[in-house]
């Protein structure tokens, strides 16, 4: 089962975190923190990286430098919109974020995931997350004893997914005091619900929840016996 939408997660910790673990590798292999002497394995070279699959047309920059004022050295972080060529391509977008500890890899994430966060912010990117849950055909007929054919429910049957955000999501099968059950999904965080989906008379379905910035899609799919 191969989903419709294609996922756009934007930045997440774990992608600026093998960013900043390469750049540590070709720039700074000993983790040299930017104070005293430069040690003599130390590059000043900019380590250059296209994310278009992050953000369309994107590249982040990072390179050992000396910040006006300072007196020890530190890594910028440079992301932009454009292309490989010299100079900062044809996009509106360009900022740049100080790493005062260069040689950390914790603060070379931090410092890659607070200028994307500057990007993400200002120009309203929205995000798409999608997951499949595939279940027992077992599962699925007990769920549409409930649905189908208006069995008694005592309590709400569920279903749940981890998105790549962390956000939780649950397909539920809800009871009625008279009639079928019917389900929903919802987007929740700390067991707190943040928005719901349209409701459906069934549970196999391709659920959609919606925030104020993300769109979320669950297909469900039934495993062959």
């Amino acid at each position: 089962m191969s989903p419709m939408f294609k996922q756009k997660v934007g930045m997440t910790k774990i992608y600026a975190k093998g960013i900043a673990e390469l750049f540590l590798i070709r720039c700074n292999p000993y983790h040299w923190d930017g104070s005293g002497e430069v040690p003599d394995n130390i590059s000043f070279d900019v380590y250059k990286r296209k994310i278009d699959e992050t953000y369309d047309g994107c590249t982040l920059e990072i390179q050992l430098c000396k910040p006006d004022g300072c007196l020890c050295y530190a890594a910028s972080v440079h992301l932009y919109e454009g292309g490989f060529w010299t100079g900062h391509g044809i996009g509106c977008f360009d900022k740049t974020a100080i790493c005062n500890d260069p040689g950390s890899v914790d603060a070379l994430t931090s410092a890659i995931m607070r200028v994307c966060m500057i990007y993400e912010n200002l120009t309203n990117i929205r995000k798409v997350f999608v997951k499949c849950l595939t279940i027992s055909q077992k599962r699925m007929n007990e769920i549409k004893q409930y649905t189908d054919d208006g069995k008694e429910q005592d309590e709400i049957e569920f279903e749940s997914v981890i998105f790549a955000d962390g956000m939780h999501m649950d397909v539920r099968c809800i009871p009625r005091h008279n009639g079928p059950s019917w389900c929903e999904a919802a987007i929740y965080r700390e067991d707190e619900d943040i928005v719901t989906s349209e409701p459906s008379n069934s549970f196999y379905n391709h659920w959609v929840c919606q925030t104020a910035n993300a769109t979320y899609h669950l297909y469900i799919g039934i495993a062959d016996e």
